[in-house]
């Protein structure tokens, strides 16, 4: 049995382990699971997420607020890693 193209698999985010680590799932694209665990709790999490279905992919500065501070995009980088481990994406 052959293994498909690269292209063809990906992984998405299955949920978090402790504080700094998380589960990954690698599945077929035209197998897509909807592993979803809900809506993003961290207000940068929803703006990332609310950016990303306006504008499509995007850059990490072109997601941060305008004139970021240190703060901010620490919490920009936590709010990433909580969409991937919760599996939320722009669809």
């Amino acid at each position: 049995m052959s293994s498909p193209p690269p292209a063809e698999i990906f992984w998405v985010g299955d949920g978090p382990i402790g504080d700094s680590d998380g589960w990954a799932a690698l599945v077929r694209r035209r197998s897509e699971p909807h592993l979803a665990r809900g809506e993003p709790s961290s207000i940068a999490a929803k703006r990332i997420l609310a950016a990303l279905s306006d504008r499509g992919a995007s850059f990490f500065d072109a997601l941060l607020p305008s004139e970021p501070t240190v703060a901010d995009r620490s919490q920009y980088v936590d709010a990433l890693w909580e969409l991937c481990g919760a599996g939320l994406r722009d669809r």
